[in-house]
């Protein structure tokens, strides 16, 4: 019993290892990001393919989010409180937006949540890059 519960410990403080190392790597990236471009988007998707398919995220605080607006103002929150402006964390959460290559349909959806949740400017911004067009976002500029 007790080397059971020894090696559910020793897992678990790996994998917070583990996401602590991602995090990192995700807050340097994200801390060279200024506004959303395609050379920014296209940097992002860089990095994720660096990263590995397969690279597990395990953290207490992320296991709960189940949906794409959850995640989006999880990711916007997390961005405002580690210093970034609001402006930043809303380039920030376009940029997850893009890279995860989400449909128009999903960013309303989305927009229609985070707006209702008081995450106005993240919404306006959503509702910017998906507007009315039915099979791709808004080109980057």
């Amino acid at each position: 019993m007790g080397t059971a519960a020894e090696l559910v410990l020793g897992s678990a403080g790996e994998r917070a290892k583990q996401s602590d190392r991602l995090k990192q790597e995700v807050e340097s990236f994200l801390a060279t990001v200024r506004a959303a471009s395609a050379a920014d988007l296209a940097e992002v998707q860089q990095q994720i393919a660096q990263m590995g398919e397969a690279r597990e995220i395990n953290s207490s605080h992320l296991v709960s989010l189940q949906t794409i607006p959850q995640v989006l103002g999880f990711f916007f929150r997390e961005t405002v409180q580690d210093g970034a402006d609001e402006d930043v964390a809303v380039d920030h959460v376009e940029l997850l937006v893009r890279s995860v290559a989400l449909t128009p349909d999903e960013v309303r959806r989305s927009e229609a949540v985070l707006r209702r949740l008081g995450f106005a400017s993240v919404a306006a911004r959503l509702r910017e890059i998906a507007g009315r067009r039915r099979h791709e976002l808004r080109p980057l500029t």
